[in-house]
């Protein structure tokens, strides 16, 4: 039997949401195809890799949600990690942002996120999950 789960020290662990347009498709391949290449095979960079391949949301709507989301809590820096909600730098394509919420944030961070998700007619999603909206 195994025992409880321990996460090793120095580990975060967080919970994943992304948001999408509500008018387009959604499908696991469209949205790997909107983010890097790095994303979409499942790299996860550190802090000093992100910014170089990171981009501005297209779609209006995904844009107005980046905005007041980092308006409320800004993205994660080297100056503001201890403090940060998020586990990782939020990454953006077109028409998607993903997010990595720290554990212990995850509630307060995932009422926000859905709340503007509806506010901006997207869809939120866990991209881990085989479950798609």
């Amino acid at each position: 039997m195994l025992g409880p789960f321990v996460a090793p020290p120095g580990a975060t662990i967080s919970v994943a949401l992304a948001v999408w347009p509500r008018h387009l498709p959604l499908t696991p391949e469209s949205f790997a195809a909107d983010l890097s290449p790095e994303v979409a095979l499942g790299f996860t960079a550190s802090l000093d890799v992100l910014p170089s391949w990171r981009q501005s949301p297209a779609d209006p709507s995904v844009a107005a949600f980046h905005t007041e989301l980092t308006t409320q809590y800004p993205d994660l820096t080297e100056d503001n990690y201890t403090s940060s909600p998020w586990a990782v730098p939020l990454l953006a394509g077109k028409h998607t942002v993903l997010m990595h919420i720290v554990f212990t944030r995850a509630s307060e961070i995932c009422h926000l996120v859905t709340s503007l998700a509806d506010h901006h007619n997207l869809h939120y999603f866990d991209p881990t999950s085989d479950e798609w909206p």
